[in-house]
């Protein structure tokens, strides 16, 4: 795409870790009319390949703990290898809104703390408008980053999306990307080891309607390629699915969602990874829900076999539960 003679694109790196984030992020792209192409294996040669033909580049990437290693490479090299007014580098996720400083240091221009689907297109455009000036320092919510004399700035944090607003999937491009449909975002426990309540706070929720316009777009989209269409979630506790009080499920909220959504020619799963369960939230009432749904197990985090490291943790149960 060019903008006043200006050709750009915004690459972001496949990983089989991080890639869920991207269905959501590359949709609010594609909302803001902004070019891009992810891609998988080397990103050297990939930025490589566009900066040849005259573009910009915006590299992001979704980073988390298991992925920081390769991440610090790619972004050492990427300072060597490219001139900074032609490739800026963006990077968010869990590791870069828990530790941001390191990641500034690796060489990313920018970290995006918490969510992405408002704050990266901000970020974009305001790169756009002053024609990837390096050093820049844009007061948008959301960021991190260090000025020309290597001062650490925090913007304040952005305000939390309405789930609802932003589609979890993208179709445009040449990678059509459909992740499991999150239903919800954040968490009210505050377990020690868990980004989930730092990044996101409490948990919202998406809401039945909009979960059903999601899968029935899946089901047009698959079942014509596939025998079998799976609807799978992305929730932090799934059995926490519209709960009004912390630890009490919601079970006519869950029981409407199940059937709702059977009544699409679909197989559900539900209480899998990436939608694991509390282990105090499997009770005999709850059993019922699973009636209606295909998966025979459940993924339940019970984190420890110790009930001092469980209450050190903050876990909020016990080796009993």
């Amino acid at each position: 795409m060019e903008t006043d003679n200006l050709k750009y694109l915004v690459l972001l790196r496949w990983d089989k870790i991080t890639w869920y984030a991207y269905g959501a992020l590359t949709a609010s792209l594609a909302q803001h009319g902004i070019p891009f192409e992810v891609f998988k294996g080397d990103a050297i040669s990939t930025i490589q390949n566009w900066v040849s033909q005259g573009y910009k580049v915006i590299y992001g990437e979704s980073s988390r703990n298991m992925t920081i290693n390769g991440l610090e490479k790619r972004l050492r090299s990427m300072s060597k290898s490219f001139d900074a007014t032609d490739v800026i580098s963006v990077i968010g996720g869990p590791q870069a809104t828990g530790d941001p400083l390191p990641i500034l240091e690796f060489g990313a221009n920018y970290v995006i703390m918490g969510e992405g689907e408002v704050t990266f297109p901000e970020l974009i455009q305001f790169i756009l408008d002053h024609k990837f000036t390096p050093d820049l320092s844009p007061q948008i919510p959301g960021l991190a980053y260090l000025t020309a004399t290597d001062e650490f700035v925090c913007t304040p944090s952005r305000s939390r999306i309405d789930l609802n607003k932003f589609c979890p999937y993208s179709i445009k491009g040449t990678f059509p990307l459909h992740p499991p449909i999150e239903i919800m975002r954040g968490c009210a426990f505050r377990c020690r080891f868990c980004q989930a309540p730092h990044m996101y706070g409490n948990p919202k929720f998406r809401s039945l309607d909009t979960i059903l316009k999601i899968v029935d777009h899946y089901y047009e989209y698959f079942h014509p390629l596939k025998q079998q269409v799976d609807i799978r979630f992305i929730a932090p506790n799934a059995l926490g699915y519209m709960e009004k009080t912390r630890g009490k499920p919601n079970i006519p909220a869950l029981k409407e969602l199940v059937h709702r959504i059977k009544e699409y020619d679909v197989r559900i799963f539900l209480g899998t990874f990436p939608s694991e369960v509390r282990p105090e939230y499997v009770t005999e009432d709850i059993i019922s829900i699973f009636t209606e749904v295909d998966n025979s197990q459940l993924s339940v985090g019970f984190q420890s076999g110790s009930d001092r490291i469980l209450h050190d943790m903050r876990r909020g149960h016990t080796v009993e539960a």
